[in-house]
């Protein structure tokens, strides 16, 4: 790992995504574009950006040098934005998950999570909207495992 991301994209609309993850640039932006639909513009950004973003998604475990980084990118986020993390279920290392270390709407389990599991999330993501849109305290992170149709 050469150290963690953080990248905005303008989308169609209103909407700014923020990615925030362990993987290269590239790989990131990809996997980025598999979870919002439309046209993705990358843009190099720091956490003073995050407030323009009503989506923050984090990829990846957590390390501790990227800890205060996510943390910083969370508390300047716009109002009622929306927290979405892919965890890669790996427990190696001193690397967390994101909602050990701020507050997540969705987890997204598997990596990497398969289509099911994406499009769970996309359904998660509309709820956590809506919750958000009425203003009302934050709610337990709804997870999402790789195979939503699996028993638990």
């Amino acid at each position: 790992m050469r150290g963690g991301l953080a990248r905005w994209a303008q989308l169609r609309g209103r909407s700014a995504l923020v990615v925030v993850g362990a993987l290269d640039g590239g790989t990131a932006r990809a996997f980025a574009a598999r979870v919002v639909a439309g046209d993705v513009l990358p843009m190099p950004v720091d956490a003073t950006d995050a407030g323009r973003a009503d989506v923050l998604v984090i990829i990846g475990r957590v390390s501790p040098r990227l800890a205060p980084v996510l943390v910083a990118t969370r508390q300047r986020l716009a109002a009622g934005a929306v927290v979405l993390a892919f965890d890669t279920d790996d427990d190696a290392g001193p690397a967390v998950p994101a909602d050990a270390v701020i507050d997540v709407d969705v987890v997204v389990r598997g990596a990497p999570p398969g289509d099911a599991a994406l499009t769970a999330a996309l359904d998660a993501l509309r709820v956590a909207f809506t919750r958000a849109d009425a203003a009302g305290p934050q709610a337990p992170p709804a997870t999402v495992p790789d195979d939503p149709g699996a028993a638990p």
